[in-house]
């Protein structure tokens, strides 16, 4: 991982286990993928009496956590709508496991699912596709008026139908790939530091120094990013549950 700083996003099978038809080998992106999960799951086991939690029982886990809630709460209902709010858990559980999954990578030795294309673009199709239905459901043959903007002159239907459809495509492509991008260029900037610092460390202090305090404001600045990608991610899905609801 010193020398080629792609190596750290190298899937390796940790258990390998196969049948006649499928291989259903556990692999180290998947392993870090379930602990996320488990993390999650506990998250969300917690979240669910945040009603119930006396202001005398409350700590800080306890108040981290309502915060969290309460931020995509409001989130929902301001890019939603206050009757939609049935799509809260959705979110919640989208931003948590997103959230999660970003910041196990930033641990020692860790692998962060977030950071392969498989896991984002898998999530973001799923999204777009459920979205669509959701309008297709609602409004029928109608929901096609979502790609033509009103008052559009004639003329330009057939371009801006291209265009606009196009763009719908898009949606399920770039929400994956915004999020993998992000994750991967912070995980090769802190490894090709992480490197340098090892390869000085017999050097002179003051060539140690000032990597090192780079190393620490990238790591500061990569819990950020992990932290904005799962915020970025939810607000741009309850975008596309609007448009899927309320029809301009």
């Amino acid at each position: 991982m010193l020398y080629n700083p792609l190596e750290q996003f190298t899937v390796n099978k940790i258990i390998s286990l196969y049948t006649v038809y499928y291989s259903m080998s556990l692999t180290n992106s998947s392993l870090y993928f379930i602990i996320a999960a488990i993390i999650s799951f506990f998250i969300f086991k917690y979240s669910a009496n945040i009603p119930y939690v006396s202001l005398i029982n409350k700590n800080n886990y306890s108040i981290l956590t309502e915060s969290l809630y309460k931020t995509i709460l409001k989130m929902v209902k301001e890019q939603i709508g206050d009757k939609y709010t049935i799509y809260m858990p959705l979110i919640f559980s989208l931003f948590i496991i997103i959230l999660v999954s970003n910041l196990v990578g930033l641990i020692p030795y860790g692998f962060s699912p977030t950071a392969l294309f498989a896991l984002p673009l898998g999530l973001s199709v799923t999204i777009i596709i459920s979205v669509t239905v959701i309008g297709f459901v609602k409004y029928h043959l109608k929901y096609f008026s979502v790609l033509l903007p009103s008052g559009t002159p004639l003329g330009l239907v057939p371009l801006l139908l291209v265009v606009e459809l196009l763009s719908y495509i898009a949606r399920a492509f770039s929400l994956g790939i915004r999020l993998a991008a992000n994750i991967t260029s912070g995980h090769i900037l802190l490894n090709i530091i992480s490197g340098f610092l090892f390869k000085t460390s017999g050097i002179a202090l003051l060539f140690v120094i000032i990597p090192f305090t780079l190393f620490i404001a990238l790591t500061g600045l990569e819990l950020i990013v992990a932290i904005l990608q799962a915020y970025v991610w939810s607000i741009l899905t309850c975008i596309y549950i609007k448009d899927s609801l309320i029809l301009h």
